[in-house]
């Protein structure tokens, strides 16, 4: 296998880096489908021809906080004063 480098000038944001590369495997078969750095990937398996929709975590909207949620004001009535 040879290796390809990319050169990346200095004024690129930190969303243009490429992000860790994963192996992506048919959650069907379990054949190895790629191995990429992504947000978002639907790919379909070859052998087993499974669609095959993969989301990375931290972009997945149940995964964030209750603050990012707009959730600012707490709820007042705690049964332990000065806690929130």
């Amino acid at each position: 296998m040879t290796n390809q480098f990319v050169i990346i000038s200095a004024a690129v944001t930190t969303q243009e880096v490429p992000q860790m590369m994963q192996n992506i495997r048919c959650k069907n078969c379990y054949k190895l489908l790629a191995r990429a750095s992504f947000h978002h990937i639907e790919i379909k398996c070859p052998r087993c021809k499974t669609l095959n929709q993969i989301t990375r975590a931290i972009e997945h909207p149940t995964h964030m906080r209750s603050n990012d949620r707009g959730d600012r004001n707490p709820a007042q009535n705690s049964p332990y004063p000065g806690i929130h």
